[in-house]
């Protein structure tokens, strides 16, 4: 049996279709985070970032759209949300870049960080004791 955890739903997205003619369907798609469970905190956050529900959104209309005329997702569809999202989160984006929060990126860091300090306290070791030490 999964656990819990595997079992665990970031976002559902309900949709309606509804029959327009016989060649045509209507579909109304929703986004909803998970309120409860691993992931808990994804509603409130969906709700506080428009232009990521918007672009969840966008992208599943297009699946759905795809599945239904039976063709390939089509990526030019939602470059607006695309290109919204990025611009409304790129200061985020940045930070993560530049801020790293995984502890294999700050242990990464902070052997880059010793090894240059190790460099240069060899450069330092490395003097006689009246010459300057130069950039």
């Amino acid at each position: 049996m999964e656990s819990d955890a595997r079992r665990s739903q970031i976002l559902q997205f309900p949709a309606v279709l509804s029959s327009i003619d016989p060649k045509s369907t209507h579909v109304s798609v929703s986004v909803q985070g998970a309120t409860s469970g691993r992931y808990a905190k994804m509603g409130q956050a969906l709700n506080d970032n428009i232009t990521i529900k918007n672009l969840s959104l966008a992208a599943m209309e297009e699946e759905i759209a795809a599945a239904l005329e039976k063709r390939d997702f089509d990526m030019m569809k939602i470059t607006p949300q695309v290109l919204s999202a990025t611009g409304a989160n790129l200061r985020a984006i940045s930070d993560r870049f530049d801020h790293p929060t995984q502890p294999s990126e700050k242990k990464a860091r902070a052997v880059e960080e010793q090894a240059a300090a190790d460099r240069e306290m060899a450069r330092w070791n490395a003097l006689e004791p009246d010459e300057d030490i130069g950039e």
